[in-house]
């Protein structure tokens, strides 16, 4: 039903169920020992669980420092050794979908912030400004803890179908306390799309384009228009849905150079996209264009700069042009054509 979140129920309880698992055997010792009471569980005097993939950004038994430091960029903020989940080093499922990038994140809960950087405990983003086919591209490496940190904002924070529901990205980015942001699909500007955003469904028409889905889970999927069944992706569990494209890779392959794109958009323009590498692990690009300096890309260029110089394994198409930009830490990095313009939504990277 629109209007419903839709993620914790197909997706939290896979989610807490795998935590549970690894953590199962070690609260049975502890309750066999008597080391946490009745009144430690809730008015049952049953054990409650936190929420899958929750996390203060501070690694168990360890003090939070809480303090912001600038400076030079932090690698990771830790000296740890071994892997993720490994017999013989620490356990890092605590980290939720940042575990196995465990070594990205300040595991003392402290913030280190840069010109092109932000790591915590529970986000790292670097960001790198890269040349490619005579284009000037904004890329963001991004990791998170909890799929709650790739969130979106809606313009004015309401859902509307109208051209007049806009607002400036780094409005929208400042309100909620992104990091990062970029402008997103400008739903509004069309009716009958699919539509999922932080988790609730919006609209459940059919797609009217290609389709990006977030699973809660973590996992980014694209498809193509023909392809997309609202159905088994509600069952699924998505977190956002974007229907706006086109998709730009397939089967982790850019698309060939005779393929023919869902997109009356070809040309070289400035582009807005996100891309993909594992649950956890994402990129968001920015590509300058129309002006002197950087010529934008076509979608053809975008789709290989996303396969072969980011090494993503899947990516999509936002929208571009004017409402390109992209904003970290306070300012617009990018160079929006003509100063940009309002949109109806952005993704945002929060560390909360």
């Amino acid at each position: 039903m629109k209007g419903d979140k839709i993620s914790a129920k197909a997706a939290g309880k896979k989610a807490a169920a795998a935590v549970c698992a690894v953590l199962a055997a070690g609260l049975l010792v502890a309750l066999t020992a008597g080391v946490l009471g009745p009144d430690e569980g809730d008015e049952t005097g049953n054990l409650t669980t936190a929420p899958a993939g929750s996390y203060d950004g501070t690694a168990p038994g360890g003090a939070s420092s809480g303090g912001v430091s600038s400076g030079g960029t932090s690698s990771g903020g830790t000296n740890s050794t071994g892997g993720a989940g490994s017999d013989e080093g620490p356990d890092y499922s605590y980290l939720g979908l940042g575990a196995k990038f465990y070594d990205r994140f300040n595991l003392d809960g402290s913030v280190t912030v840069t010109d092109n950087s932000y790591v915590s405990g529970r986000v790292s983003i670097t960001l790198t400004e890269i040349e490619y086919e005579g284009a000037v591209c904004h890329v963001a490496d991004v990791y998170v803890c909890d799929i709650e940190n790739y969130g979106t904002v809606f313009a004015k924070d309401r859902y509307g179908i109208s051209w007049s529901n806009k607002e400036p990205t780094p409005d929208m980015a400042e309100r909620s306390g992104a990091i990062l942001a970029v402008n997103g699909d400008y739903y509004a500007g069309r009716s009958g799309s699919f539509l999922v955003r932080n988790g609730v469904l919006y609209d459940d028409s059919d797609a009217d384009d290609d389709v990006c889905v977030l699973y809660a889970d973590g996992t980014m999927e694209t498809y193509y228009e023909d392809e997309f069944d609202p159905q088994t992706v509600i069952d699924r569990g998505p977190w956002q849905v974007w229907d706006f494209g086109p998709k730009l890779m397939d089967n982790g392959e850019k698309m060939p150079e005779d393929f023919e794109f869902n997109s009356s958009v070809n040309p070289r323009n400035p582009r807005t996209a996100i891309g993909y590498y594992e649950p956890g692990h994402y990129c968001i690009v920015a590509v300058d264009g129309r002006n002197g300096v950087s010529r934008g890309l076509t979608l053809h260029q975008l789709s290989a700069f996303f396969a072969d110089e980011l090494g993503c394994t899947d990516a999509f198409n936002l929208d571009g042009g004017q409402t390109s930009v992209m904003y970290f830490n306070g300012r617009v990095v990018n160079d929006p054509y003509k100063g940009g313009r309002e949109c109806s939504d952005i993704i945002g990277i929060t560390d909360k």
